[in-house]
């Protein structure tokens, strides 16, 4: 079949015929192996775009083939981008690959800022018991509204994980009220509670006696207001098995009985959960301990084997299994689990460690929880550029910033500019934004308005700098530099030349026309020569011409460059 499900074994027997004697053969047992791969989930959202101030839309769900267990997937919430309301789970029966009935709803985050439109990717996590495959995203656009924001609405506190204990009274437990807001808020609490506990809708106390043990399951605490913002919290609750049935005799009608406390001398097995970071290029231990709740005078074992939950065995953790035993008198055990190191930026990821088949005890907690911290940084680099000034109007400065890092969750920054030699409002436009880079995603561009004039000066500089939005970023302060280049210069130097050219003109036609009146009057029919502008003529050829005329006809082909010019006094010239 196509359903992924767990290995079948079955038991094939024979029978022999006739009266020859020959026994029956023995029973043997067949394995049927299943090699189907856990599902992938893929998510969808009925808009692809919504407002970003309390825009909503739906997100769906669908497997890429059927388990034979039910899978719960969990829409999770983007910081800064939007939220997830109480109905944040989405639920696939076994044997199915979707639930159109069931969606989960999320609502954008407003803000007070015009930042753009921009793109997030809505994900989540996925669980089954049989495993869950990988989570494909969605992309959402955030259209930007301009700013306007809204009241702020929050939860009064946290909720401490619960531990309780089959058929005994909990100790009252008051969920926290929301404060702010927009008119009513009306409350919920996710999933049912356990069987015996209720909660109170006015005073928002839990009371009451659990009935049955429970595994450590999340329950989500929300808030909504009459605006449809929402505020949560996240704890668990745990029911331990604090009790043994008394089985009425064979052949009596009569129920069995009700919990009552352990059988005096009974040792009881739990196992607490375990956190730890990934190491940094090195394999490191998550150690989950053990505990005897006293000593036994029996050596007490029980077997223990890991599991999938988010993270997966191989890549995130080494898988095990084994046996802790207890030596007479000894309480208190761990088990190490090897965590494997990666580069790539994720979410935290999760797996467990189920105790099983105690021996000279029971289990009172027989599931933990390991938690891998992520502690891997986005390393990025942001690229100079140069744009040309423009006589008028606005150019943009394109930046483009590379996500140098493999990421499977969607990374978060804001870049803002910074002046230089250039001024905000007077040479470019000042920007301070946010930047969302997609899982997987590996490069942006961000532009940079730059102002255009025609005043002639140098060349200005401005900066842009990436600022971490989230912890894990890992920008930095990391800075690129925009170089704004000056096009009126050239020009505003040729005329200064041609400038220059003329008046230089000017005064030596004034220059020659007096010396050669003086060089006439003091030797008026000689053979003195001058020399005008690299021609040799004689001084009586000027006699009669206007010096202007011959400057003219010498008038160089090429413009002289701007080095060859000295500022001399008309003093200076006369005296040579």
């Amino acid at each position: 079949d196509t359903v992924d499900a767990p290995d079948k074994e079955v038991t094939v027997t024979a029978a022999v015929s006739g009266d020859s004697g020959i026994a029956a053969p023995a029973s043997v047992t067949l394995t049927i192996e299943d090699d189907e791969a856990a599902p992938g989930v893929t998510l969808a959202v009925a808009d692809s775009a919504i407002d970003e101030n309390g825009g909503t839309t739906t997100v769906t769900a669908t497997l890429s083939h059927a388990s034979s267990a039910a899978t719960t997937i969990t829409v999770t919430a983007v910081d800064g981008a939007y939220t997830v309301g109480t109905d944040a789970t989405i639920e696939i029966a076994a044997g199915e690959t979707a639930n159109a009935a069931d969606t989960a709803g999320i609502t954008a985050v407003a803000d007070t800022e015009s930042t753009g439109d921009r793109t997030v990717t809505v994900t989540g996590t996925a669980q089954n018991s049989q495993g869950a495959g990988e989570v494909t995203g969605a992309e959402l656009t955030l259209r930007d509204g301009g700013g306007g924001g809204v009241a702020a609405f929050e939860l009064s506190g946290a909720v401490a994980d619960q531990e309780w204990i089959e058929g005994q009274a909990i100790t009252p437990l008051t969920l926290p009220a929301a404060t702010g807001g927009d008119g009513a808020v009306s409350y919920a609490l996710r999933p049912e509670l356990p069987g015996g506990v209720s909660r109170d809708a006015a005073s928002r106390e839990v009371t009451g006696t659990p009935e049955a043990a429970q595994a450590e399951t999340e329950y989500t605490w929300t808030a909504t207001d009459s605006g449809g913002a929402t505020a949560d919290v996240t704890f668990t609750i745990e029911v331990l098995a604090g009790a043994v049935r008394d089985e009425p005799p064979v052949g009596s009608s009569a129920p069995a009985s009700g919990p009552v406390p352990p059988a005096a001398g009974v040792v009881r097995v739990t196992i607490g959960d375990a956190s730890i970071m990934e190491g940094d290029g090195r394999r490191v231990d998550a150690e989950f301990t053990v505990k005897l709740d006293r000593a036994s005078a029996a050596p007490v074992r029980v077997g223990y084997a890991t599991r999938d939950d988010t993270a997966t065995a191989g890549a995130d953790y080494a898988q095990c299994a084994g046996t802790v035993t207890f030596a007479p008198g000894e309480t208190q055990r761990t088990i190490a689990v090897t965590v494997l190191p990666d580069t790539t930026v994720e979410a935290n990821e999760e797996f467990m460690v189920t105790l099983v088949e105690p021996e000279n005890a029971v289990l009172a907690r027989g599931m933990a929880r390991g938690t891998i911290g992520d502690n891997d940084v986005a390393l990025l680099a942001i690229d100079d550029t140069q744009v040309k000034e423009g006589d008028r109007g606005r150019s943009a400065a394109w930046f483009e910033v590379r996500m140098i890092s493999k990421t499977e969750r969607p990374v978060m920054l804001r870049y803002t500019t910074k002046d230089g030699t250039a001024r905000a409002g007077e040479d470019y436009e000042a920007a301070s934004e946010m930047l969302v880079f997609a899982p997987g995603e590996e490069a942006k561009r961000v532009s940079v308005a730059v102002l255009g004039d025609t005043e002639p000066e140098a060349d200005e500089t401005f900066g842009v700098t990436l600022h971490a939005a989230e912890q894990r970023a890992g920008s930095g302060g990391l800075a690129a530099e925009g170089v704004i280049e000056d096009d009126d210069q050239h020009r505003m130097r040729r005329a200064l030349r041609r400038a220059h050219a003329e008046f230089a003109r000017v005064v030596a036609t004034d220059a020659v026309a007096v010396i050669g009146g003086r060089l006439r009057d003091s030797a008026a029919g000689s053979q003195s020569q001058v020399t005008l502008h690299g021609q040799r003529l004689a001084l009586a050829e000027l006699t009669g011409t206007a010096p202007e005329q011959r400057w003219a006809a010498a008038e160089p082909a090429a413009e002289p460059e701007a080095a060859e010019y000295r500022q001399v006094s008309f003093g200076e010239l006369l005296s040579q």
